[in-house]
């Protein structure tokens, strides 16, 4: 009986889709801008905070501390890829054979170069004398660059606050949200968002999984037909 009582009506899920589906599209106006951001925090969330469970568990150290460690190893690992895969990057550079006198003569030669397009004659030489005369619009397109540099810094920052608010305090987000839910339907939220936490769980494991097999054909299979890089 009181298994029938906790199940939702028909008329209690459609009312509850109905004004998730309004506050959703609230939500999409007002904060366009930020969703992708809240996106990637989400998605951040619940790959990081696995690891930080384990530590807290493992040191009984303050959770806020575990989630700066977390971080830490997360920057290391960002910053020490691009310097595992820079000195492959030079011994590309270096393999590739750069005459430069022959790029002054092929630019030479592009200068002289005229395209015929109907009746119409195009010179390679006034185009770029053309582009050098319109160099303080570039010069404004930098500046447009260097503001959507900052825009980013920006949201990289943004990103990160709110991934470590979301970790650190998502255990107290969930508990004051079941201490308003009704008791009648506490057990079939904490059904679903375990079944959710499973099948996202399920979904990244599947893709590292993936990832880690088609980069391993992909060496062996280069390896042995002697493709370098």
């Amino acid at each position: 009986m009181n298994a029938n009582k906790s199940r939702w009506s028909n008329t209690t899920k459609l009312i509850v889709l109905l004004i998730l589906l309004i506050f959703g599209g609230w939500v999409v106006v007002r904060f366009r801008a930020a969703i992708p951001a809240f996106i990637i925090s989400a998605l951040l969330t619940f790959l990081l905070t696995p690891p930080t469970n384990w530590l807290v568990r493992r040191t009984g150290m303050p959770r806020g501390v575990a989630v700066i460690i977390v971080f830490a190893v997360l920057l290391a690992l960002i910053i020490l890829a691009p310097v595992l895969i820079a000195p492959h990057l030079v011994d590309i550079v270096s393999n590739i054979k750069f005459d430069l006198n022959s790029f002054n003569e092929f630019i030479k030669e592009l200068g002289e170069f005229s395209i015929k397009w109907g009746d119409a004659t195009i010179n390679v030489q006034k185009v770029l004398d053309k582009t050098s005369s319109e160099l303080p619009t570039n010069l404004t397109q930098v500046a447009f660059s260097l503001l959507g540099v900052l825009s980013s810094l920006f949201w990289l920052l943004f990103i990160a606050v709110v991934t470590f608010w979301l970790i650190k305090d998502n255990y107290k987000l969930g508990k004051w949200f079941f201490e308003h839910l009704p008791r009648s339907y506490r057990r079939d939220f904490s059904y679903l968002l375990r079944e959710l936490g499973l099948i996202w769980g399920s979904f990244f494991k599947g893709t590292l999984v993936l990832a880690f097999v088609i980069a391993a054909l992909v060496g062996v299979t280069m390896s042995i037909l002697g493709l370098q890089y």
